[in-house]
Formats: structure tokens, C-alpha cells, sequence
């Protein structure tokens, strides 16, 4: 997973952390950000750039919850979740079942993990994996394809993707109330600062 990743820095100077690394996003409190290889997890530091190896082990995709307390990683088919803490230890979520499973983003309060699963119409619908019971709950059933959740770093909003191409949406939910936040219908894309702020990109 990955490619070469840069850090630009608010004077413009480019940094580079290396090569067949993933952006993972940042930590709460904005001093510590994640990114991930084939086989390994890194914490940077955002003032100086050192990195420490968070977790080692093969996978295909990864997710970091926002507190930095658990990663999710996909390994073939299956998902696998594991603390960040020294000696944790990885437990298999989800079994592998033909790469029906897709990671999206940990819920804001770290307590579970949202995730696509295919289902048998075909579809890929979206889940969430409760980490202290292990239970499942439908967080939204679309007619196309659930292609990205992900939240806002403050976790006020929930930006919510379906389909691709001419048929992609874009829904915005605020999720203390779960009212759908209006958009310009040619809105593809949506992105918040470390405040909660968006900016959106139209499709052209």
C-alpha cells in the first residue's frame, strides 16, 4: 500500500518520509500522525519527523482510530484489530470470505470500527464492529456501493460516499442529530481542517 509520502510544511519546504507509505491521518491532539507499509504501522512526529514502529505484520489496508489507541488492518479478506499499546496482539474480526471486506474508519470515539462488507445482492453496504462486544449493526444500506465514510476530526460530521463515476453522492450527516447537511449536488469531494471546517470540490 502506499507510494512516497512528503510532508509540506507551512513555510512550503517538502519533506520526505519515505517510500510505500500510506497516509493514515493524524492524532487528536495534532502532535502525531500515521502511515503505514505492506508490513508496518509508524507513528511521526509532527514537529521533528522521526517515526516509531507502532506494529509490524503483513496487511493490505489499515485505519488508525483517532486517539491513536487502535488500528485495524485488512490481511487478504479477513479484518484484524489490535491496540497500539506495547504487547498488544492482533485478533481476527472478520474472517476472509473473497475480499468482501473493505475498512473504512474507526467511529470518533474509538469504541468501533466501520467497515464494508459485500453483500449477497452484490452491493457493498456498510457495518459497524463494536470492539468490546464484537457485535455487528447496519450503519447504512444504499442502492450502490458504499465507497468511503470518514468523520471529521472533531466527529461532528460524517461524510458518506456512494457509487462512482456518474452515479457517485456525497452526503454530509451531522451526527449529534443526524440531519443531512445541504451540499451542491456536484459535490465529489469533502475535506475538514483540525477545527472541523469543510471545504468541497465540485465534479467536472
Amino acid at each position: 500500500i502506499g507510494t512516497h509520502l512528503f510532508v509540506r510544511a507551512l513555510d512550503e519546504s517538502l519533506h520526505e518520509l519515505g517510500a510505500g507509505l500510506q497516509f493514515l491521518g493524524w492524532r487528536n491532539d495534532g502532535r502525531v500522525f500515521y502511515a503505514a507499509t505492506n508490513t508496518a504501522v509508524f507513528a511521526f512526529d509532527a514537529a521533528d519527523y522521526s517515526r516509531q514502529s507502532e506494529f509490524s505484520g503483513a496487511m493490505d489496508a489499515a485505519v488508525v482510530s483517532r486517539d491513536g489507541r487502535w488500528l485495524a488492518f485488512r490481511r487478504g479478506g479477513g479484518l484484524f484489530v489490535s491496540g497500539l499499546d506495547a504487547g498488544a496482539v492482533a485478533r481476527a474480526i472478520l474472517p476472509d470470505e473473497g475480499g468482501a471486506h473493505t475498512l473504512f474508519a474507526f467511529a470518533p470515539d474509538g469504541a468501533s470500527l466501520i467497515y464494508g462488507v459485500r453483500t449477497p445482492g452484490g452491493l457493498v453496504q456498510a457495518r459497524r464492529f463494536d470492539l468490546a462486544s464484537g457485535e455487528t449493526h447496519s450503519v447504512m444500506e444504499a442502492e450502490t456501493d458504499v465507497v468511503s465514510i470518514f468523520f471529521s476530526p472533531t466527529g461532528r460530521y460524517g461524510v458518506y460516499a456512494t457509487g462512482a463515476g456518474a452515479t457517485a453522492e456525497v452526503t454530509v450527516v451531522n451526527e449529534s442529530n443526524d440531519q443531512t447537511v445541504p451540499l451542491d449536488p456536484h459535490t465529489r469531494d469533502v475535506r475538514f481542517n483540525q477545527i472541523g471546517r469543510a471545504s468541497c470540490r465540485e465534479r467536472v
